[in-house]
Order: structure tokens, then sequence, then C-alpha cells
């Protein structure tokens, strides 16, 4: 989905307002067409950064841990170059942690984050 792409390019970029806009015109296509595929979760993860950017810390948690957990859940289904999806959604959520001053919450996260390292021996 071309979107998808220009959207990711914005998150990149540190645009987040304009990675917000297509990641809420990309989500509802996603979830109508492919409601149980791990890429729509990717781009809930994506949507939660975006807004994550723009200090809407309680709008991007939803989004990032709905995003999170279905990812976990589809893990076997993303392909290998994709997998560090879920690495990036756990650091999206220590960021929104921290950023929102719950360090309680980020430390868990960080703990999760150490754990699935060790697992796939991921840098």
């Amino acid at each position: 989905m071309a979107v998808h792409q220009v959207a990711l390019n914005y998150l990149k970029a540190g645009k987040n307002a304009e990675a917000e806009r297509l990641f809420r015109v990309c989500l509802p296509v996603r979830e109508k067409e492919q409601p149980h595929s791990w890429m729509t979760f990717n781009t809930k993860t994506r949507l939660g950064a975006a807004l994550l950017g723009q200090q809407k810390y309680v709008e991007a948690e939803p989004f990032l841990l709905q995003g999170y957990e279905g990812l976990k859940q589809r893990e076997a289904e993303i392909p290998p170059l994709q997998k560090h999806s879920l690495t990036a959604a756990m650091k999206w959520i220590i960021e929104l942690y921290d950023a929102w001053g719950q360090q309680d919450k980020s430390d868990e996260w960080r703990k999760k984050l150490e754990e699935a390292k060790a697992v796939s021996k991921e840098p």
C-alpha cells in the first residue's frame, strides 16, 4: 500500500502529524481487508508512534499496545526482514512511558525488550 510507505517516510523524517494523517487513512482499509494480518497491527504501532511523536500519549497508548500484542500473536507470520517491527513497537512503548513519567511501566517493557533480544540474539 503506497499510502503506508509515504506515511512511514514521514514518520522516519519526524513529520509526525503528516504520518498520523496517512496512517489514519491506511488503518481502516487494512482493518477491513486484512483484519488478522500482522501488517494491520504493524500499522497500529506506527500510528501510535506518530501520536507519540506529537506527545499525544493517551491516544498513542492503545495503538501501541494493541499493535504490539497483535504482532506478538502473529510473530510466526512476520517475514524475516520485518521482524524488527516487534522490537520497534517495544521501543516506542518504552519511549511512551518514559515521556509520560510512568517509570514502572517503562522498566517492565525494558525487561521484556531485553528478554526478546536475548531470545532472538538481536543486538
